[in-house]
């Protein structure tokens, strides 16, 4: 229906009605994306241009942008998944279009993704198809989702289109949807229009688009044989499929094999006589690549038919489509005769003829041969265009080829008949070349002493004199085969003696470039020792030397040029010999000769090997010290000619040249001067690059101007983005900039030049950059140590990209010159810089090196005998190595955070700060995946006796809980109330996710207990953080409650004073937060607690008590006083003194709390065990009372001194012991 209404929206009587009914539609497509369907239908029916008025409103926004937006909105709603907000909705499914909704969303999609406005839009794009893919990857038996009901053709039919058009990322998203759709199209029955639109794929021009169909095609296998069933559409699915099978692309072609062989009923139709019509039409597909394949098809069906007349018939086929297709389809002219359309040339099915005919070529037999050749010669070779004439020559050179031999005597009538009667027209100059190529091709099947080898050479050689090229070179390749004969071993010097003449006088240009042609071509045939028996180069030398006549000079040229050209490195030994006078050329008075000396010198660097550069190079280098100017400019002409090296030498000779030209920028000389600029422009005009190529002209100027336009080229580097691999030429003209760079006083300029030493390691051949690397490592180096964090850091990467790239081989001295610079005792800078490069290039290394180095670093971070500044720099790499390596860095995160939180206490500032840095970097990257293993060390930290570890454990722990509720730590925390909270609900749930319940309460009641700390400092930070991460005191101490206890018992437990103090404190304030409420909870935790057998157990329980006791109101304790007084005083009468001391100021903060009634419930049981039989009770007891009067003499003297004094007789040893302890307060009761 969708695309159906959409079409009618052309028509002006249907467009108003149908525009409403379009825009209805969406509330029962898209129900549940009701506010998006109002904007999709919109913005669908705008794209569509409807022949009617629109809402005016509807056109505020501009087109392409609201497209743009409603696409990224489709793929936020419809396939991006929210971050999860708690356990409910972390199972939340993206709230995907049913299909219908889907048909409904798709031709915004079509439109939008296919217009030129958004493909430059790369993240709209790939929203786009994520869109489109991840509804086709739905798995669901919902009726709504069910694969038949998406638009699966014309999803095919966009994917394949934007695959042709689109690249990097796009293009790769484009593909993964195409398949989604096709797995999504398998899981139905598959409709012949989705098979069309695949098909039509495979005849693509463009390589990617046809291995996408065929991959596509793959997916839906299983549904072909259906298809393949119908007769009528069989034949036609069967030729798609054979013709891929013979992709011109080798992965292509395995696709398709593949494919085919699936496939059995495929293979049966192949055998229908009908398949060669229809593959002759598939040859004169537009497409050349399908023609290729089209044609070798072809010549398979022929090999393979049991006809023996076959290839005759489709010779004869293809004859006739040629005549069929050569006549130009007439121009359209108006009612004045004027042109309205231009004639039309159908080249392209003709050139599908010449493809047919050259895969023919081996299965024609002897008797087609002559009628394929007349053909060839009389119609196809004079063809109009250049194209279809190159491939029939092709054709007609493999059948010389192959049948030459058997079919000699018939051929070379045709072609000795056509030169002898062809008219001598310039218009017959191509098809004459292509004969005598024939002519000569045919001539090597001869025998060495037939006699009319003599006349087709001397045809040949006199062919030379065609001025054109094409002819020239096509005779100088068949020469070499036919002067070896004996037939011509008397016409050889006659021959030479009349080519070297016309060589070095003839009037015309191409006479002259001809005969050098037919020289090179006759000494190639003869053998390198004819240059001396010929003396050929004795005369060219002395040619050279002509003084008076340039067309001597000029010619000379010429013949070297077509030497080294011909001979390629069999000339190497006489280039050297041939350069002075090649130097000198270059200053030559007749412009003609300076061309000729240019084309030559550029041929010559072409044609060198390695051994050749070497030969020449130096006596280059050594005429750029010349003193005459000529000769200096000559030899920069030459340098800048190397440009045309094989690719393989430029890398070796560009190195060595660049630099020299550089120098000779700064010549006295103008002329030398601007000889060195040209010759750069030349190696800048080789550069295969097109992203370098565009900048050719920036970075010349900053080898000529580098202190002012050094800074601009490298913005204009690290502005370009590179797509093409950075060839020897580029690095030639980058790397003295690069250099340069390094030797800058300003920062920006020295950070731009590691960042493209950097960048140049992935873009180019590593051999390449080779000879750079001494002059780049010291720049590179000294930016390491720069006092800029930014520069060192890209640097530091830099470095790992080179290492990572040129292998450890190429950099012997840089690791132990790091591990030295890392210990460096006179900068924290330099320590830091080295800290970096080590992790950067340990990474480039790869993990292997990180397990090799790593246990050692972690050894030594962790003595306690090295200096400070060496554990700095060892700690600091703790800091870079998470960062440089990330997953792999996890094995070794339990091991490091013991040698960092050492370092935490350590007494000097610098790694006390380093530590910190390394304990917080390690927080940030892996907060969620370290939690198991940086906790633990963490909660311990939390309890150290070491109130600096403490402190840092506080502050590291704060930055992980920051880290996983997602707030920032920064704010500021300081309120009136230190009860003020500033979390949220979400930071609290997501503590609880990523710590589960039993974990969040231990580090909660560890920061808690932080806030009662002894050290000022722990207490501010433990607070800051509190505050961040909890959302309310009370309700969060209440949960917590029970593992707080816990940690507090184990805390007043403590052989530390300082933990003992700690948890008393938070004791009472725990009570004044919670108020008394939480006193029945704790009291019988505190009464176990006196039981313990650890005496250290039992003082932390007294010092506990006090501190409840101080903070509670008398009637909460009088509530608890049967519970609390026994506790108390079997605390008095505890064996342990430390104890009974405790026990007394609990005593104290009773007497002070409920008065009296402590006196009388706790006293006279005391009293009573002064009787006790057991001196030890006896004895403690005694302590007990004494510990007593030491702190409230003043209450306990008047209840005391009655009972030891009554019954008559007095208690002496008691009295005696106490009126040490009472001191004053004895006065008045004496």
């Amino acid at each position: 229906v969708v695309p159906a209404v959409l079409a009618a929206l052309r028509s002006p009587l249907a467009a108003p009605r149908l525009a409403h009914a379009y825009a209805r539609l969406r509330l029962a497509l898209l129900p549940d994306h009701l506010p998006l369907g109002d904007i999709l239908a919109r913005l669908t029916l705008r794209l569509h241009k409807p022949q009617c008025d629109l809402e005016p409103s509807w056109s505020d926004a501009e087109l392409g942008a609201a497209t743009a937006r409603t696409i990224n909105l489709m793929h936020a709603l419809t396939t991006a998944r929210p971050a999860a907000d708690d356990e409910e909705e972390s199972t939340h499914k993206p709230n995907h279009f049913t299909a219908p909704g889907f048909c409904y969303a798709f031709p915004l999609l079509k439109l939008g993704l296919s217009s030129p406005a958004l493909q430059g839009d790369e993240q709209t794009m790939l929203n786009g198809l994520a869109v489109i893919s991840q509804h086709a990857a739905l798995r669901s038996d919902a009726d709504m989702l069910h694969p038949a009901l998406f638009p699966i053709d014309h999803m095919f039919r966009l994917l394949i289109d934007l695959i042709s058009s689109t690249s990097g990322r796009v293009l790769s998203a484009c593909t993964v949807a195409l398949l989604d759709t096709a797995h999504c199209a398998a899981r139905a029955t598959l409709a012949l229009d989705d098979v069309t639109c695949l098909l039509a794929g495979l005849q693509n021009p463009l390589e990617v688009v046809r291995d996408a169909a065929l991959r596509a095609l793959l997916c839906v296998v299983e549904c072909l044989p259906p298809l393949l069933e119908d007769p009528e559409y069989a034949l036609t699915l069967t030729k798609r499929l054979l013709v891929a099978t013979f992709d011109i692309s080798e992965d292509n072609k395995k696709l398709a094999e593949d494919l085919w062989s699936q496939l059995p009923l495929a293979q049966q139709w192949s055998r229908e006589p009908e398949l060669v019509e229809l593959l002759l039409e598939e040859a004169q597909h537009p497409s050349e690549p399908v023609q290729r394949a089209a044609a070798a098809a072809l010549a398979h069906l022929v090999e393979r038919s049991a006809d023996p007349n076959a290839a005759e018939h489709v010779l004869e086929r293809l004859q006739d489509i040629y005549t069929e297709k050569l006549p130009l389809i007439p121009a359209r002219l108006d009612q004045f005769g004027h042109e309205v359309e231009a004639a039309v040339d159908a080249w392209g099915a003709r050139r599908g003829v010449a493809l047919a005919l050259h895969a023919l070529a081996p299965r024609l037999g002897a008797r087609a041969v002559p009628p394929a050749m007349r053909f060839l010669v009389q119609r196809a070779l004079p063809d109009r265009h250049d194209t279809v004439r190159a491939e029939m020559l092709n054709a007609a050179m493999a059948i010389v080829e192959i049948h030459g031999k058997e079919t000699l005597s018939s051929q070379l009538p045709v072609f000795e008949n056509f030169l002898d009667k062809a008219p001598k027209s310039g218009g017959y100059d191509a098809t004459r070349q292509c004969v005598v190529l024939l002519v000569g091709s045919l001539a090597r099947h001869l025998a060495p002493g037939d006699a009319r080898i003599k006349p087709i050479t001397l045809r040949l050689v006199a062919a030379l004199s065609t001025p054109s090229q094409q002819v020239q070179e096509a005779v100088s390749n068949c020469l070499p085969h036919l002067v070896g004969s004996p037939a011509l071993e008397d016409e050889i010097p006659t021959i030479m003696n009349k080519l070297m003449k016309q060589l070095l006088t003839a009037e015309k240009y191409g006479d002259r470039k001809g005969a050098a042609y037919g020289i090179a071509g006759i000494i190639k045939g003869l053998g390198i020792l004819s240059l001396k028996q010929l003396d050929v180069m004795g005369k060219l030398t002395e040619a050279i030397q002509e003084k008076k006549n340039f067309k001597y000079r000029e010619g000379a040229l010429f013949g070297f040029e077509m030497l080294c050209y011909k001979l390629g490195r069999l000339f190497e030994p006489y280039i050297v010999h041939v350069l002075p006078h090649l130097l000198l050329c270059f200053g030559d008075t007749s412009q003609y000769v300076r061309a000729a000396a240019d084309d030559t010198a550029k041929l010559i660097m072409s044609k060198l090997s390695a051994h050749g550069v070497k030969l020449v190079l130096p006596s280059l280098l050594q005429a750029l010290q010349d003193d005459n100017w000529r000769t200096k400019a000559g030899s920069i002409e030459l340098l800048g000619a190397m440009a045309y090296c094989a690719p393989k030498q430029l890398s070796s000779c560009l190195p060595s040249i660049v630099p020299k030209l550089i120098e000779v920028l700064s010549d006295s000389h103008m002329r030398v001067q601007e000889a060195g600029a040209e010759a750069l422009g030349v190696i800048g005009s080789v550069i295969r690059n097109p992203e370098i190529q565009a900048i050719v002209p920036v970075l010349l100027e900053a080898l000529q101007d580098p202190s002012n336009k050094t800074s601009a080229c490298l913005q204009t580097l690290l502005d370009t983005k590179f797509v093409h691999f950075i060839d020897a030429p580029s690095l030639a003209l980058i790397m003295p900039v690069v250099q340069r760079a390094f030797l800058d006083r300003s920062t920006e300029t020295r950070k731009m030049a590691a960042q493209i030493i950097g960048n140049m390691y992935s873009l180019t051949d590593q051999k390449d950059l080779m000879p750079y690397l001494p002059n780049i490592i010291p720049g590179l180096k000294s930016s390491l140590l720069d006092p800029v964090p930014e520069v060192r850091s890209v640097s530091a990467r830099a470095l790992g990209a080179m290492v990572k790239g040129m292998g450890e081989s190429s950099f012997e001295e840089l690791l132990p010159w790091l591990m030295h610079t890392l210990t460096s005792e006179s900068s924290s800078v330099d320590r830091s810089g080295a800290a970096q490069g080590l992790s950067e290039v340990v990474a480039g290394l790869g993990v292997h090196k990180l397990h090799k180095i790593m246990p050692d670093i972690i050894a030594t971070a962790e003595r306690t005998d090295i200096a400070p500044h060496v554990k700095d720099g060892y700690i600091m790499m703790f800091i870079y190595m998470p960062g440089a390596f990330t997953d792999d860095f996890l094995p070794y995160i339990g091991q490091i955070i013991n040698p960092i939180l050492k370092a935490l206490a350590d007494e000097n500032e610098y790694v006390r700060e380093t530590a910190l840095k390394a304990g917080q970097r390690i927080v940030n990257l892996y907060a969620e995946s370290a939690i198991t293993l940086l906790l633990p060390e963490l909660e311990k930290g939390l309890f150290d006796d070491n109130w600096r570890i403490r402190y840092s454990s506080v502050q590291l722990l704060g930055d992980l809980l920051y880290r996983i509720s997602g707030v920032s730590g920064k704010m500021s925390t300081e309120t009136a109330s230190e009860d003020d909270n500033f979390g949220t609900e979400h930071s609290h749930k997501a503590i609880i996710n990523a710590l589960g319940p039993e974990r969040r309460n231990r580090v909660l009641a560890g920061l808690y207990m932080g806030r009662s700390d002894v050290a000022l400092m722990v207490r501010q930070a433990a607070l800051h953080v509190w505050k961040v991460v909890v959302t309310n005191t009370p309700k969060t101490l209440r949960e917590i409650l029970p593992t707080l206890f816990g940690l507090l018992l184990g805390c007043l437990a403590s052989t530390s004073y300082d933990k003992r103090q700690v948890a008393a404190r938070t004791l009472g304030d725990l009570v004044r937060k919670l108020g008394e409420r939480v006193l029945p909870e704790i009291v019988p935790i505190l009464e176990r607690g006196l039981r313990s057998e650890r005496a250290d157990q039992r003082q932390g329980v007294c010092i506990g008590l006090g501190e409840i006791l101080a903070s509670t109101s008398r009637d909460a304790v009088l509530s608890f006083a049967d519970g609390l007084v026994p506790t108390v005083r079997t605390a008095l009468c505890d064996p342990l003194p430390e104890v009974r001391l405790a026990a007394a100021r609990t005593f104290d903060s009773l007497h002070a709390t409920i008065g009296n009634k402590a006196l009388d419930d706790i006293l006279p049981q005391m009293l009573e065990g002064l009787k006790d039989p057991d001196p030890a009770i006896a004895d403690a007891t005694l302590d007990g009372l004494k510990q007593i009067m030491a702190i409230k003499s003043r209450c306990v003297l008047p209840y005391l001194v009655p009972v030891l004094t009554s019954g008559g007789g007095a208690d002496t040893r008691a009295l005696s012991a106490l009126a040490a302890a009472a001191g004053g307060a004895l006065a008045r009761h004496l």
